[in-house]
């Protein structure tokens, strides 16, 4: 089966050296920028709304991407890599982690923890504690924040 596929006649848009792998499926309203690859497993639909990845972004297996009719297109920008379904980083205990945005605009991550007291931390987060007390929460819960606040 053709792993690019049209759909209402519109057929996705490869920039250079793009690699899209034959066990991969890209359809419709789809722009891949210079040198992207899509991975085994991949399903990346154009078909009520565009999707724009940027160049030199790595779309890891199993990961689907997808858009919201008229109202959210998708767009991933340049140098990104996707973690598809699963994705782990394992961090070690007693060990400082740090994530750092190297693109140009604001970055997103979850991170999801599981220190021993996790659940009550998250459980007194509902309660939208005041400014001020996100340090003291976390401190209280076994957790050291180290830098600038990521919220």
């Amino acid at each position: 089966m053709n792993s690019l596929r049209s759909f209402k006649g519109i057929a996705p848009t490869l920039g250079q050296r793009v690699y899209v792998d034959p066990a991969a499926t890209v359809i419709g309203d789809v722009v891949l920028g210079d040198d992207a690859s899509v991975w085994p497993q991949v399903v990346i639909r154009g078909d009520v709304n565009f999707v724009r990845i940027g160049a030199r972004t790595n779309v890891q297996d199993g990961t689907v991407v997808h858009v919201m009719h008229d109202t959210h297109p998708t767009e991933i920008g340049d140098e990104v890599t996707t973690g598809g379904p699963g994705t782990c980083a394992f961090m070690p205990r007693n060990v400082p982690h740090a994530w750092k945005n190297s693109g140009t605009v604001p970055g997103r991550v979850v991170f999801l923890y599981t220190p021993a007291r996790a659940g009550q931390f998250v459980e007194e987060m509902l309660e939208q504690p005041a400014d001020g007390e996100l340090k003291k929460r976390l401190e209280e819960s076994g957790w050291e924040v180290l830098g600038p606040s990521p919220l």
